[in-house]
């Protein structure tokens, strides 16, 4: 990539040659940004050590000498790596970006199994008498949810199966997390 200020070679977030700040992508991977591998299982304190180290590039108090564009970019950049931090340090987020390439929910929905849709309907319903069991037991389906999610996280991350069940467990999970929160 060139520099768009001076026009010589740059590989980092900072052009060597003229301190110009490089444009953020369009269409930026959290991932590649936080230079870390694309996972499901991170480490909390290395997402946060890298943003850490971005900000410590990037903060607009550092270019607050610099032109307006650079100044603006350095906003962009850190709005870009503050929502990264935002997805990647939570576990529903960082999934569905990782199945989906979105952190957030799509508008279209999802199919759900009508069964389960069943028994949050009945759950609903005994709610209304015992509220406590009920969330004890969404509580549960929620365990069970979150283990079949990690299954399928660990399943891709040894190179098999896909993800495109992922989705529908996030959508059992936010049913169950409702359940468990009223």
């Amino acid at each position: 990539m060139l520099c768009w200020k001076c026009k010589e070679p740059m590989q980092g977030l900072v052009c060597v040659s003229c301190s110009a700040i490089r444009p953020p992508p369009p269409k930026a991977d959290y991932f590649a940004v936080f230079g870390l591998r694309k996972r499901y299982f991170v480490q909390t304190d290395d997402v946060r050590s890298a943003h850490l180290r971005l900000a410590k590039i990037l903060h607009p108090d550092k270019w607050r000498q610099a032109s307006a564009v650079e100044r603006r970019m350095s906003k962009q950049w850190m709005a870009l790596v503050n929502e990264g931090l935002r997805v990647l340090q939570d576990d529903v987020m960082r999934a569905r970006y990782l199945a989906t390439g979105s952190a957030s929910v799509s508008e279209r929905g999802g199919k759900m199994d009508t069964e389960f849709l069943e028994t949050i309907f009945e759950l609903q319903m005994r709610a209304m008498e015992d509220r406590e069991s009920v969330r004890e037991e969404a509580k549960d389906l929620l365990t069970g949810c979150k283990d079949e999610l990690e299954g399928q996280f660990r399943t891709w991350e040894n190179g098999e199966g896909d993800l495109s069940g992922v989705e529908e467990v996030l959508g059992k999970m936010k049913y169950l997390q409702n359940l468990v929160n009223s």
